[in-house]
């Protein structure tokens, strides 16, 4: 291809080895990816072609042999079948793609919104739930606590009344036993 076309942004398409024994014309599609329009001037040079000697192949003596009518006609019908209108429209292609993945983005973006209303509503009312039986459980336990504690206390304090009663009792009989004792007894027992 010419260089100084390529530096204007005209790309040439298609371009590629000719089969040995092709007969007819031979065509190029360009793309301009420059600026501004360009025109392709009847015998203004485009393409460079190279031609090489190459062994006889088999299929030289049935390739198709093109007019240049055919050729024309044949190449149009290709371009209207297969290019569509929007090849390489870049604005149309880039406002399509960006509308897929803002489109799927809002998609998501509208779910993991949803989940996440959801997820802190559910917090919202079993947090305060949660805090409570926690609380109940927490205070209950101290509750159970303090009441273990006042019956322990109840039982050590039965006990030791109980052993002061039963030290009483046995310094009560102590001291009968040493008032009945010969000897012991009062002082103004013994006097007259």
């Amino acid at each position: 291809m010419k260089n100084e076309l390529c530096r204007k942004g005209i790309l040439a398409l298609n371009i590629g080895v000719i089969d040995p024994g092709f007969e007819g014309p031979i065509s190029s599609t360009l793309i301009n990816f420059g600026r501004a329009n360009f025109i392709v001037k009847p015998g203004a040079p485009f393409l460079r072609i190279s031609f090489h000697r190459c062994p006889v192949s088999p299929k030289a003596d049935k390739s198709w042999k093109y007019d240049r009518e055919q050729y024309i006609s044949r190449v149009k019908d290709e371009v209207g079948a297969y290019l569509a209108p929007t090849f390489l429209n870049i604005e149309a292609t880039a406002e399509r793609a960006a509308e897929r993945a803002f489109t799927s983005f809002k998609e998501r973006l509208l779910l993991w919104a949803t989940v996440a209303a959801v997820v802190v509503a559910l917090l919202a009312i079993f947090a305060p739930l949660g805090a409570s039986l926690v609380d109940k459980c927490i205070g209950g336990r101290d509750q159970r606590e303090l009441q273990l504690e006042q019956t322990l206390e109840k039982k050590l304090e039965d006990r030791h009344e109980a052993r002061l009663k039963e030290i009483s009792q046995q310094i009560e009989q102590l001291q009968r036993n040493k008032a009945e004792r010969p000897g012991h007894g009062n002082a103004s027992a013994g006097k007259p």
